[in-house]
């Protein structure tokens, strides 16, 4: 009996140490990724309907065993349609190009953005992480195919701050999906403060880590 006692000790033993080495105390995984985003506006002279644009760049994820950090840096998509509203609104009207008619008002802008998200990370379940934090953006440029706009630069701030929830789940062969809902923090209307010009993305990616 106690040869039989010391020898499934032994194996338990034994196997307490292959899984505490399969599941290190902390990992550290970086990788790439991409994905889509479905985006809208809100803000007087731009229609608020979802527009699909995509996203692209580089993750870095420090896990413990309950809690860790992400970061990222990635290039944005983001599209706005101006309402016929922009006729009338006075406080753009010395920036925008020509005289306005129902024909030039209903343009496209494609306004693309530098981010990068700093998130805390919470284990859910077994590969399933929340995630939430803020998100720091830059514009890196605006194309405006119709020439709308005298000058991007007077229209749109900078930068931008965001806050991100969504969650991350890592799959076999290094793979990682996730899902996210980004709502701007800040007034992106350079022009004025009285219309509220904020975006809300919903974006789907997936990932490989190396």
């Amino acid at each position: 009996m106690k040869k039989i006692i010391s020898s499934i000790s032994i194996l338990v033993f034994w196997a307490s140490i292959s899984l505490a080495q399969s599941e290190p105390a902390m990992q550290i995984q970086i990788g790439l990724k991409t994905g889509l985003n479905l985006n809208n506006v809100d803000g007087g002279v731009w229609k608020n309907e979802l527009k699909t644009n995509w996203h692209g760049g580089a993750f870095i994820s420090i896990k413990l065993k309950k809690i860790g950090l992400h970061g990222e840096a990635y290039f944005s998509q983001t599209s706005y349609s101006t309402d016929s509203s922009i006729i009338t609104a006075s406080n753009l009207w010395n920036i925008y190009k020509n005289s306005f008619n129902a024909a030039t008002a209903n343009k496209t802008i494609n306004v693309n953005y530098i981010n990068f998200p700093i998130l805390l990370q919470i284990k859910l379940i077994p590969n399933v992480w929340l995630q939430m934090g803020p998100q720091f953006s830059g514009i890196v440029n605006i194309k405006d195919k119709d020439s709308l706009l005298k000058g991007s630069q007077d229209i749109f701030k900078s930068g931008a701050v965001a806050a991100v929830g969504g969650l991350w789940i890592d799959l076999p062969m290094n793979l990682n999906i996730g899902a996210r809902f980004i709502t701007d923090l800040s007034n992106a209307n350079k022009v004025s403060t009285d219309d509220l010009w904020k975006s809300r993305i919903f974006q789907f990616h997936l990932g490989l880590k190396f």
